[in-house]
């Protein structure tokens, strides 16, 4: 889990290196929501097996 988190943090420091205008990057924000929705289900399933020793 600690490589992990060091990726996610890596991750978040080449999005701030990125700057973009919201304006120039039109995205559907429901679109964007049903796919971090989808990502925390994946999250939490992780989760749940990593809770039960598999991870």
């Amino acid at each position: 889990i600690d490589g992990f988190r060091g990726e996610i943090d890596e991750f978040s420091v080449e999005i701030d290196e990125f700057p973009v205008e919201i304006d120039e990057f039109p995205v559907d924000i429901d679109e964007l929501r049903s796919e971090i929705d989808g990502f925390r289900g994946e999250m939490d399933g992780f989760r749940d097996l990593r809770n039960e020793g598999r991870f």
